[in-house]
């Protein structure tokens, strides 16, 4: 696939080397990437495919026109990119981790508490993994995964956040209809749309992806997610330390916390805040309660995570199938054996979510699944700083990409730990967010290699 890459300009070194600017490429008016830039019917489906799954628009047509049918059409176009995509079966494609992640859902099928759950769960997983090879199949430059990261990256943001940044939720989506679901997306947002903007050359979309950013603190406020506010904290916190630029970066943190100030003032002070459950409250009080461990989502979380560890205990290895925490919950307590209000009726826990993914993971994948985790997590980062070498950034901007890779792969690694950071709260193993970045990541890993690991031609051209 990438045999005709352009030669690089010789370097120095292989060591990270975050302070040097490198020179715009020298385009010829006919360059590999040309030859390699036909709009196939995998890059469509692929470019498709990455559409449907960030913004979801079927749940949109089912909700607003009642017409549940249109549920199933995304797995028309996953089964179509499957088989286009094993005549261009990439051999090197960056998934052996995952697909092991991926595979040990399906083994796990056999000892599930609740197999139909669990299969839910690892048909899921599938298809991300379908996406994620149709996706290197298909997409050769840097210029088409440009557009993977435009709708990874931003656009998702800046059309969920014009939705719900003032109710603080989407009422039509299945996972967004709720504070709890929308805080976390765009504390996600929040650090992967800031440094899009930083590493784009310039012009209308850098000041929509500035824009945006204001949009994804708005966002995550309107929510009133406690959980959400510590979680924006951490990222922002997370994506000062790691900047290379440091100057830039106190810049920005310091106008987001200004901004953030502005509007637990202006848009959600005592005169006109409405806090969760309509109470009316500032942003700023509501926040204070953080510290609170007694009563309220505080009380019910203590619960839940007790009845999780308990669960692994009793499971510790394979934990008991994936999404199975309620109703295994439901069968093993007893009236009075468990606290808070399930403590009546323990069976209301059939469809209770644990509010934590990782205890998610180890109740339901058990140790084997939260080892495999962690490994598909190196490997993220494994690969993303590699990303910000000059070596490969050099290979990137070579190859036509007109995106700074270092911004993008710290972008990148923001949304990772803007998950990992909220996911301390709440449930997120059932959303794409950490699988579509597990997937640009490596896209773009895949995309930057430089010619010394780039291996000889493959079948289909996927080498």
């Amino acid at each position: 696939m990438f045999g005709m890459t352009p030669a690089l300009a010789p370097t120095a070194s292989a060591r990270p080397s975050f302070g040097r600017r490198l020179p715009a490429p020298k385009v010829a008016s006919t360059t590999p990437q040309d030859k390699n830039d036909r709009m196939t019917l995998g890059l469509r489906l692929v470019l498709v495919l990455w559409f449907i799954v960030c913004i979801d628009p079927q749940w949109w047509v089912a909700s607003k026109f009642g017409i549940t049918a249109v549920l199933k059409f995304p797995l028309g176009i996953f089964a179509l990119l499957f088989l286009c995509t094993l005549s261009r079966w990439p051999r090197k494609a960056p998934f052996l981790i995952y697909g092991l992640y991926v595979a040990y859902h399906w083994l796990a099928l056999p000892i599930a508490y609740n197999p139909g759950y669990a299969m839910l769960s690892a048909k899921q997983q599938i298809l991300f993994l379908v996406l994620g090879f149709g996706t290197i199949a298909f997409v050769k430059n840097p210029r088409r995964g440009e557009q993977i990261l435009g709708i990874a990256m931003l656009w998702e943001f800046v059309f969920y956040g014009l939705l719900g940044a003032k109710s603080g939720l989407v009422w039509w989506h299945p996972s967004l209809a709720n504070f709890d679901g929308f805080g976390p997306l765009m504390v996600i947002g929040l650090g992967g749309v800031a440094h899009y903007a930083l590493g784009h050359p310039g012009g209308r979309i850098k000041w929509i992806a500035y824009a945006a950013t204001l949009l994804c603190l708005i966002g995550f406020m309107s929510s009133w997610a406690r959980g959400a506010f510590l979680g924006a904290v951490a990222v922002l916190g997370f994506a000062w330390l790691r900047s290379p630029r440091k100057g830039i970066a106190t810049a920005m943190v310091l106008g987001l916390v200004a901004a953030m100030g502005l509007a637990a003032v202006l848009l959600f002070g005592s005169g006109g805040g409405r806090g969760r459950g309509g109470t009316r409250t500032s942003f700023i009080a509501e926040m204070m309660t953080i510290a609170d461990t007694e009563g309220g989502t505080a009380e019910d979380r203590k619960v839940l995570w007790g009845a999780a560890w308990q669960i692994f205990k009793e499971h510790p290895v394979f934990g008991v199938g994936g999404d199975g925490f309620g109703p295994y919950a439901a069968g093993y307590y007893r009236p009075g054996e468990i606290a808070g209000d399930y403590a009546g009726n323990p069976l209301v826990l059939y469809d209770r979510k644990l509010h934590s993914t990782y205890l998610q993971i180890l109740c339901e994948r058990g140790a084997v699944g939260a080892l495999l985790f962690l490994l598909v997590l190196a490997d993220f980062w494994r690969r993303n700083m590699q990303l910000r070498r000059l070596r490969w950034r050099a290979a990137w901007r070579e190859r036509g990409g007109t995106l700074d890779l270092r911004w993008i792969a710290l972008g990148l690694e923001s949304m990772m730990a803007g998950f990992l950071a909220t996911g301390v709260f709440y449930n997120q193993l059932e959303v794409h967010w950490m699988y579509t970045t597990l997937m640009a990541n490596a896209l773009v890993w895949y995309l930057a290699r430089p010619p010394a690991a780039v291996p000889a031609h493959g079948r289909g051209g996927a080498a």
